[in-house]
């Protein structure tokens, strides 16, 4: 019986190597402060809560999105962790600004949307975030930060909504 155990040792030894061989998944950071979450964790506690969540295709910053519809409003949000570990950003992305369009109404608009506000993507395309600090992290405090997201876009909406 030995026998037959070293031969499928030794048959099985050569397999072994080729899973040494796979690509490594790169880490995600480990958050600095206590109670912080990675976008791992951050992700299960928003599916906990009943949300879906689809993955984000972001090399630069793992990041997934989901939607909540409110007051007629079909609103994704995205959800990423910031380069420091420090905060998880809650963002919206709205439409590029159009001709004429006067940025300085959204920066009025803000004070509506506080702590929400609106801020421009490289692209001109006009968003609004929320910062919630990377500690202590529970589900209500990860449910509280969405809620201000989303209140703020519907308090707004009559600024940035289309025809």
């Amino acid at each position: 019986m030995r026998p037959l155990f070293i031969a499928a040792a030794l048959a099985l030894a050569p397999m072994a190597a080729f899973t040494t061989l796979a690509p490594a998944v790169a880490a995600e950071p480990t958050p600095k402060d206590s109670g912080g979450v990675t976008v791992s964790q951050l992700r299960g506690i928003v599916e906990g809560l009943g949300y879906d969540t689809t993955d984000v295709d972001d090399a630069e910053t793992p990041s997934f999105e989901f939607m909540i519809s409110d007051s007629g409003l079909d609103i994704h949000v995205l959800a990423q962790e910031s380069e420091s570990t420090n905060y998880i950003w809650l963002k919206l992305s709205f439409e590029k600004l159009k001709p004429g369009q006067n940025d300085a109404t959204f920066l009025e608009q803000t004070a509506q949307a506080q702590p929400a506000h609106f801020f421009l993507y490289d692209d001109g395309t006009l968003g609004m975030a929320v910062a919630v600090e990377n500690r202590s992290i529970t589900p209500s405090i990860v449910q509280r930060g969405i809620d201000i997201l989303v209140n703020g876009a519907v308090t707004t909406k009559d600024s940035w909504l289309t025809d």
